[in-house]
């Protein structure tokens, strides 16, 4: 009997402390989950600022011989000796050589940590005169990111200026350059911005004013822009002049009202002459001048013309 009752309180006290340990373990497993739960609340958030959520598909404006072809080809090019603040470069991928040129000869000096990529809204989808896109791109070499935070100010300071990913992911002014800024520049975020035929002088200068209180010091702004459209070469030639003297002579209400004879995109060249104003920039150079007969020795029928232009600093 005595070692009975001994037996049953011994149960007794184990029960008790097994309890406790139970409930140490479980307010150990609380914590922890508690903690757990904090920690990732906070990586969430670090990775929702600094990274997209989701990208673009640029393989699908991807010409890989052409794009390698043209690297293999430049590696013996002159660098640039002064920095780059502003280029006009062509979206058609027949003339990579040109984009790659261009690229290829930033000075190697030249800190790049943003790229504001201007082309034209080719499908005029979307509801503003100006649209933009929070996504990356995914490259056959590459991602490229977005400058997040910017795009943010620019669309909060502008309801001229919207986020419309299915507008941007058909574009291939920004798609076809994705893939260079990733090779070149592999460590530049991007900020794109489409315009649409719609957009007049008066917004053209709303977003050049707003742009100019960005640092520039690291930023190059690109226009990824054609030129003459539907022409033979010869014509396609008579236009071409005709759209540098406009460039030179900063005329822009001329220039916004050239149709495809001169450009797909006076808006984009417009936008870009007043940036490069408001840094005090007032000429260029005609790095490159080519048409697609160049490429096709077919002269007579419809031709797209290039040009490559560069404002330095």
């Amino acid at each position: 009997m005595e070692y009975g009752r001994k037996s049953a309180q011994l149960t007794i006290f184990q029960m008790k402390v097994y309890s406790n340990v139970y409930v140490v373990i479980l307010a150990f497993v609380a914590i922890t989950f508690l903690i757990w739960i904090s920690i990732g609340q906070k990586d969430s958030s670090v990775v929702e600022e600094n990274e997209p959520l989701s990208y673009h598909d640029a393989s699908v404006f991807f010409e890989e011989k052409n794009f390698f072809d043209q690297i293999l080809n430049s590696n013996n090019k002159q660098k640039l000796t002064r920095d780059v603040s502003g280029v006009v470069i062509p979206h058609h991928l027949l003339a990579s050589d040109i984009i790659v040129e261009f690229f290829s000869n930033i000075p190697n000096s030249q800190s790049v940590k943003r790229v504001i990529l201007i082309g034209p809204n080719h499908y005029e989808r979307g509801d503003t005169v100006f649209t933009t896109s929070r996504y990356g791109w995914k490259t056959p070499v590459g991602d490229v990111l977005p400058d997040i935070n910017l795009i943010d100010e620019l669309t909060k300071k502008t309801s001229s200026l919207e986020v419309n990913e299915l507008v941007i992911e058909q574009e291939h002014s920004i798609g076809g350059i994705a893939s260079f800024i990733a090779h070149y520049l592999p460590t530049a975020h991007i900020v794109p911005i489409v315009i649409s035929r719609q957009a007049n002088l008066s917004d053209l200068k709303e977003l050049a004013t707003i742009l100019k209180n960005i640092d520039t010091e690291e930023t190059i702004f690109v226009s990824s822009v054609d030129f003459s459209h539907y022409l033979s070469l010869s014509e396609a030639e008579e236009k071409d002049s005709e759209t540098l003297k406009i460039l030179r002579q900063r005329d822009l209400e001329t220039l916004l009202k050239l149709d495809e004879s001169n450009t797909d995109s006076p808006e984009a060249l417009a936008l870009l002459l007043l940036l490069m104003e408001q840094q005090g920039i007032y000429s260029f150079d005609v790095v490159e001048h080519k048409n697609s007969a160049d490429y096709t020795n077919k002269t007579e029928v419809e031709t797209t013309s290039y040009y490559s232009i560069i404002f330095t600093k």
